[in-house]
């Protein structure tokens, strides 16, 4: 899909109000971009994926309003929105997903974007979030979204920082996911059981949840990334007796 605008007025190369939508879906690009005419924007550009968007904006100057799809072929937006919020910082970034997974809202808004909306949500919600962006807010879900079930369409790759989990936190945690209980863990990784009580209890509280079942269930589907200063523990085995309580 080639770049296209719609409301094409000059002004917009002075005043910086045009905005931009990437999304290898021209439909959902297109409708997208008619239903931003509303917002006062003197221009609108569709493009199907990053490499088009950063062409437009090298041509016309940065855009006031970005609206980004999450998933773009194989690869993640999120590449995109930081390239975006690095090259025109006061541009207004929204991130869109038709994925339901717990995890986008998170990953949008740990590469800088703005706000977040899933597709299936009525326009009121679009016409909502874009309004908020552009008064120079933020829109993200309240509640946290649905975790997804096993066997998704894509798995999603997720850093501590993302999750906010210290590098300790995380190696912890990764552990948990495993099935091994304090004892365990504190074992391995040369803790007192003190010590992996207070990092697992701040895990839990980072994940929003209150249960080590609660934190097996949010993280399905979501593939933990450890800091590089974290050893590896892919060698570990869960006993047959771990406890989950």
């Amino acid at each position: 899909m080639h770049s296209h605008s719609l409301l094409t007025d000059s002004s917009c190369l002075q005043s910086g109000r045009y905005a931009l939508v990437i999304d290898d879906h021209p439909l959902t690009a297109m409708g997208v971009s008619e239903f931003l005419k509303q917002f006062g924007l003197s221009e609108v550009h569709a493009v199907a994926d990053a490499g088009e968007g950063l062409q437009c904006m090298a041509g016309r100057g940065s855009p006031h309003l970005a609206i980004v799809d999450f998933w773009l072929g194989a690869s993640a937006g999120t590449d995109v929105v930081r390239e975006i919020r690095t090259l025109a910082p006061a541009c207004r970034v929204l991130m869109t997903s038709g994925d339901t997974h717990g995890a986008i809202a998170l990953k949008a808004r740990a590469a800088g974007a703005h706000g977040f909306v899933l597709k299936s949500q009525p326009p009121q919600v679009l016409q909502q979030a874009v309004a908020a962006l552009l008064r120079g807010e933020t829109w993200f879900p309240a509640a946290p979204l649905a975790p997804q079930s096993p066997g998704g369409a894509h798995a999603i790759r997720m850093t501590a920082a993302e999750l906010g989990l210290t590098p300790r936190q995380a190696q912890v945690l990764d552990l948990v996911l495993r099935g091994l209980p304090n004892p365990s863990i504190a074992r391995l990784l040369h803790l007192s059981p003190h010590t992996v009580k207070e990092h697992v209890a701040g895990a839990l509280q980072r994940l929003g949840v209150h249960s080590r079942i609660d934190a097996i269930t949010r993280m399905q589907g979501i593939a933990l990334e450890l800091p590089p200063s974290v050893p590896p523990t892919d060698t570990v085995q869960a006993p047959a007796t771990a406890s989950l309580r």
